[in-house]
């Protein structure tokens, strides 16, 4: 069971998971750092579970992110497992589930803080998403059944936006919030007594999966006292997508999905 411990200075827990992707970890860090520094009125703890990383990622948080509190596993746990060591030990009253292939532009923690804060019915929020080159990524859905696994299509018909909104940044900058079933798992921030409630990532799913179970059983059980899921389009941020599963052969990489799949 999760139960946070109660520490008034902190606001917030920052969890990333990183397996070989020194490079992308350092950037991903630096821009968090000064995403705090930009925000100095917010009290944040990070946390950086490395999955047995044969890059010197381990090292390099070590020695250039002594602030960051790191967990060096002998092995890859997969996600869900690695998450949940940090999430034992995060004190702050939201956390925030980040992949280190993202970069932070500095508004984006004080804009998702608030964003939880002015809504008490939302358990969780995340920003819009952008890939490398700039381009939308859209990074929500209603929850997955028979006929979108089967066809790979996702229904993204809870945006009150027409998709195509969505490429133009001064039209997502007068978005409002708005609810989906699911948002995605690269930058996902739940208040932690949500998630104390509800209970940890599912240790069952290695990879892949994870967030959207995570945000199903959030909805379910907080459902009737307000368990919405909020992308918040205005605030955006990069993510530049799967560099992690890259070391993972293609056919080891179906194989994950569809076990997480039949799982969920």
């Amino acid at each position: 069971m999760f139960v946070p411990r109660r520490n008034k200075l902190i606001d917030l827990s920052i969890s990333i998971v990183s397996w070989n992707t020194r490079e992308l970890l350092s950037d991903c860090l630096c821009s968090l750092r000064a995403a705090l520094q930009a925000s100095p009125f917010l009290h944040a703890e990070i946390f950086v579970i490395d999955n047995g990383s044969s890059d010197g990622s381990a090292a390099m948080v070590r020695q250039a992110f002594p602030e960051v509190h790191l967990i060096a596993n002998r092995e890859n746990l997969g996600f869900a497992r690695a998450t949940n060591l940090a999430l034992r030990r995060a004190q702050g009253r939201y956390v925030l589930l980040l992949n280190p292939d993202t970069r932070m532009p500095s508004s984006v923690l004080a804009s998702l803080c608030a964003s939880l804060s002015n809504r008490p019915d939302a358990v969780a929020c995340g920003p819009f998403l952008l890939s490398g080159d700039g381009s939308p990524q859209l990074s929500w859905a209603r929850f997955p059944g028979p006929g979108s696994e089967w066809t790979g299509d996702l229904d993204r018909s809870q945006s009150p936006y027409p998709i195509p909104d969505f490429e133009d940044a001064e039209k997502r900058a007068l978005m409002e919030p708005f609810a989906a079933d699911w948002i995605g798992g690269a930058c996902l921030m739940i208040r932690a007594e949500a998630v104390r409630r509800a209970g940890l990532l599912d240790e069952g799913f290695f990879f892949y999966g994870e967030e959207t179970e995570l945000c199903h059983r959030l909805r379910h059980v907080l459902g009737n006292e307000g368990g919405k899921i909020l992308l918040v389009p205005s605030v955006s941020m990069t993510h530049l997508g799967g560099q992690s599963s890259r070391s993972i052969p293609s056919i080891a990489r179906r194989h994950l999905f569809y076990s997480s799949a039949r799982l969920y």
